[in-house]
């Protein structure tokens, strides 16, 4: 490695040792439900260095992790991000949970993101609607019979739960970087792709 390159190496590693014992201590002092700050850098706990680099690098730098990393039996793997995710999605339910359970519907957002996981979740009341709490949009569907008319449907999409043929987005520009796009495609199906409307094999 170049003398430069080790000098900044080194400088960051002594500002993070500096930096460290202060981020613990504000940690330390935190609530429970505050945002929680792992350790900084690398893991050099989830390396196995008792392999060889040369011989397999990957193993080299995340064998230890993966040997004590058990996998979640609804996952096919698992990964730091995955485990966030995961956490996030708990704190979410539990959140929605609580506020389903006050059982108020005042004008409050806590209220309104009960109410509205509460009816979500009623899954005795949806069976027992079946279709009947669209029977409007179903039909408002059936009767468009000219291309104004459907085009009109899909613009509600901005202000209701509809979908639409279509599907927009802002990007950057694939044929230029430098500037961004507005895309149009094919709006999202249900399934995963048009065969499973088409074959007979997957009419069950």
């Amino acid at each position: 490695m170049h003398r430069s390159s080790l000098f900044k190496v080194s400088l960051i590693t002594g500002v993070l040792s500096c930096l460290t014992p202060l981020f613990s201590s504000i940690a330390a002092d935190d609530k429970p439900n505050s945002p929680q700050y792992g350790a900084w850098g690398f893991d050099l706990a989830g390396a196995d260095f008792g392999t060889k680099p040369g011989d397999d690098f990957f193993r080299y730098v995340n064998g230890t992790w993966i040997d004590r990393t058990q996998i979640p039996a609804d996952k096919p793997g698992y990964s730091l991000r995955l485990a966030m995710t995961d956490l996030i999605e708990q704190r979410l339910h539990e959140m929605m949970d609580g506020f389903a359970k006050n059982g108020s519907v005042a004008a409050m957002l806590e209220d309104k993101v009960g109410a509205f996981y509460r009816s979500f979740m009623d899954e005795a009341r949806v069976e027992q609607l079946g279709a009947k709490a669209i029977a409007l949009e179903l039909d408002d569907i059936r009767k468009a019979k000219s291309r104004d008319e459907l085009a009109a449907l899909m613009g509600r999409t901005t202000t209701d739960f509809e979908g639409s043929l279509f599907t927009y987005a802002i990007d950057v520009d694939l044929k230029d970087p430098n500037h961004y796009a507005f895309y149009i495609s094919q709006g999202g199906l249900g399934l995963p792709d048009r065969d499973y409307y088409l074959k007979r094999d997957f009419a069950a």
